[in-house]
């Protein structure tokens, strides 16, 4: 093959390749959001004041911890655990946490991968046409603002702020 072909063959597949990504994202506003997250370097994950104790005791992650784009997006994940916890632990009252995480350190450390629970029940729906499976942790984010992570994590922590 010479190489003018072999070059639009590459284009070719690179094309492909891009607009396979892009099937699980919901639009071009999407991915104009994912530049915006990605420029920021940051990722957020909302829990418990006794889960985050665990986690800091665990070390690094062995199952996916799952993070968010927006901090925002992360308080209903904190109002989740801090009332399972009131539930579990008996207590009258359990803070939440908000922890910072520095995106390009997460990328170093460890591996970013799809939100698998979130990303599975969309594609079950209809709502995206490729499984979990064949997409990325960006087409994730482009799709819900989301990510999960397995790896180190106090390397990649920048802030830790009890709400």
């Amino acid at each position: 093959m010479d190489g003018t072909k072999l070059a639009l063959g590459a284009a070719v597949a690179l094309a492909l390749v891009g607009a396979l990504r892009k099937t699980g994202s919901k639009s071009q506003q999407a991915d104009d959001k994912v530049d915006a997250w990605l420029q920021a370097n940051r990722l957020y994950h909302g829990t418990s004041l006794p889960r985050w104790e665990r986690m800091k005791a665990g070390g690094p992650t062995t199952e996916p911890l799952y993070l968010a784009a927006d901090r925002d997006h992360t308080l209903m994940y904190v109002q989740f655990a801090t009332e399972n916890d009131t539930d579990e632990f008996d207590l009258d009252d359990v803070d939440g946490v908000i922890i910072t995480f520095d995106l390009n350190a997460m990328k170093r450390l460890g591996k970013l991968m799809p939100d698998w629970h979130d990303l599975w029940e969309a594609y079950h729906r209809g709502e995206t046409e490729l499984p979990p499976s064949e997409m990325t942790w960006l087409d994730s984010l482009a799709w819900g603002g989301t990510v999960s992570y397995e790896g180190p994590l106090s390397e990649a922590i920048i802030e830790v702020e009890i709400v």
